[in-house]
């Protein structure tokens, strides 16, 4: 009975448009409280409810008809739009005490006549490697917070780039520059435009150290800096990176993502 008067609550607070200048502070306050809560829990069932409730305010912001206007100011929600706002990603991930680590995505894209189309996805880390030679889709998403979104440069395609980080595990961490479009309304990960010295890929993925931090950024709408990474440790066969202080970059050229070995970061390039 207590769980089902928290979820009758909860729709109350979101019942009607979301657009009501005045409702903002008490919707702040409970994405706010939720994620504290979360934070604070210890037990594994709990959190898991407590992001249910999560999971709701989350949809219910998706689905507003204010959602590309603004932002909560709610710590571990990760939001961004695109420049052309068109996209704009809803992110969080939960971190259980069994070492499960899951990730959940509200991806809102506007449609020329038909409105908002929202896609709920939902990803967990995995030890085996990202792939770069294929692409995902919502059934088998593989998790990830986005914090930067781009439209490709070319402007002829329905296609953004996001940059992505995903906490792994105790041992790894990962970034990652991926292309979102879409095909009857639902988004698709992944395109074979990013060239490097091995090929073409569909994404690029960065493993390097969790002890450790990387930077991975747009320098400009064409182009992509990221520190370069190398061997600083081993341990149980396993080799660990992270970066030198110097710098490699993505340059959009002729459609594709030409990879560029030791740029100077302080400029454009």
């Amino acid at each position: 009975m207590k769980n089902f008067t928290s979820y009758l609550l909860l729709t109350f607070l979101f019942a009607g448009v979301l657009c009501a200048q005045e409702k903002y502070p008490v919707q702040n306050d409970v994405i706010t409280g939720l994620f504290s809560r979360l934070t604070e829990s210890t037990n594994d069932p709990e959190r898991q409810q407590i992001n249910d409730s999560i999971k709701q305010f989350a949809r219910e912001y998706a689905a507003s008809e204010t959602v590309f206007s603004f932002n909560y100011d709610a710590r571990y929600l990760g939001q961004v739009t695109s420049p052309d706002s068109l996209v704009k990603i809803i992110t969080w991930n939960l971190l259980l005490e069994s070492g499960k680590n899951e990730f959940f995505c509200f991806l809102v894209k506007k449609e020329t006549n038909t409105g908002n189309s929202i896609s709920e996805l939902t990803g967990e880390f995995s030890d085996k490697p990202l792939l770069s030679d294929t692409t995902y889709t919502i059934s088998d998403w593989y998790g990830a917070l986005y914090y930067d979104i781009h439209p490709l440069p070319d402007g002829k395609k329905n296609c953004w780039v996001v940059l992505g980080l995903d906490y792994g595990s105790s041992d790894i961490s990962r970034k990652i520059v991926d292309v979102i479009s879409f095909e009857d309304q639902k988004p698709v990960f992944g395109k074979k435009i990013f060239r490097d010295p091995e090929g073409l890929r569909y994404r690029h993925v960065f493993e390097y150290s969790s002890l450790g931090s990387m930077t991975l950024r747009f320098a400009s709408d064409s182009t992509i800096v990221f520190d370069h990474l190398v061997p600083i440790s081993a341990d149980r066969g396993k080799t660990y990176l992270g970066p030198d202080f110097s710098y490699d970059s993505y340059t959009f050229s002729d459609g594709k993502w030409i990879f560029k070995l030791n740029v100077d970061a302080r400029n454009k390039e």
